[in-house]
């Protein structure tokens, strides 16, 4: 008991600096835009993650559940069964907490996630009981070493497989590649680009070009007040790319003027507009690059 606390204690205290640092640096400014940050986070930003409602629609989390309690139930009399037991259990109680009573603050925090970590451990199980039932009812002991080989050369394949379709969804988004190569050996210290908020293949514009962005609406801060300046971004930029063709140009001064932007992405087939103030520096099939005339 001593050494259990004792090792508690220790991981308590490697971690107090990541607490103190979460705590006074994403802290509630006021209650009220506290509140408002969590419904934009959890309503608008991430519902998929944040309602239970939205993932329970799809059947793979009831194969997830029935997952986790068959390797709870093949573990029952083992020592290792608490440790997958208890977090399953605030899950459960939590999400049911979250249906019957809806709060941001839970859904925000998204207990329910801590699924990603015991969904994989509870397959690693029974795969596990699996192949130790095989093995101790049909395989000779002569025979293991070629299964574990065959095995082995099994998940490798799988490995290499998954790493290849990885590649091949970021081929498939690559349309964007010759406007962000463009952007990449272009861009200046002083420019702010205006993008497609709301474009998947563009997610990666700052990383893969280098060049600031007003926003974007995958990425997200988790601060109150940025949060709150977060979202005020995107509506603006949503409003300009969404607007008529005769409203755009009006739009957009007005964001140039409250966000000293110089730089503007449009996809090609969505933006007709003829803004006076704007160069055209790069279009392709897909994407233009735009700049403001000095």
């Amino acid at each position: 008991m001593i050494k259990v606390v004792s090792v508690g204690g220790v991981a308590t205290l490697l971690l107090l600096p990541v607490f103190n640092y979460m705590y006074f640096q994403f802290r509630p400014t006021t209650a009220e835009v506290w509140a408002k940050s969590q419904y934009i986070i959890v309503q608008l930003r991430i519902p998929h993650h944040s309602i239970p409602q939205i993932f329970l629609s799809k059947p793979s989390a009831y194969l997830q559940i029935l997952l986790v309690v068959i390797a709870l139930y093949l573990i029952r009399k083992t020592k290792v069964f608490a440790t997958l037991f208890i977090p399953f259990f605030i899950i459960v109680t939590l999400t049911l907490i979250q249906i019957f009573y809806p709060n941001n603050t839970i859904a925000f925090v998204a207990p329910w996630r801590l699924s990603a970590v015991l969904v994989p451990i509870a397959t690693s199980i029974i795969v596990a009981w699996l192949v130790s039932y095989l093995f101790d009812r049909y395989f000779q002991v002569k025979h293991k070493r070629s299964v574990m080989a065959a095995s082995l050369a099994t998940i490798s394949m799988v490995f290499v497989l998954g790493l290849y379709n990885q590649g091949q969804m970021f081929v498939e988004q690559d349309r964007s590649v010759p406007m962000l190569n463009y952007v990449k050996k272009t861009t200046q210290q002083e420019d702010l680009y205006l993008v497609p908020n709301k474009n998947k293949e563009l997610r990666k514009f700052r990383v893969y070009t280098g060049a600031p962005i007003l926003v974007n609406f995958k990425s997200h801060p988790y601060k109150d007040v940025e949060v709150l300046e977060w979202y005020e971004r995107n509506l603006a930029a949503q409003a300009f790319y969404e607007s008529p063709s005769d409203r755009q140009c009006d739009i957009l001064k007005q964001l140039v003027a409250d966000y000293q932007i110089n730089k503007v992405v449009t996809e090609s087939q969505n933006f007709n507009a003829s803004c006076t103030f704007l160069a055209q520096l790069y279009k392709d099939d897909r994407y233009g690059v735009y700049q403001l005339k000095k």
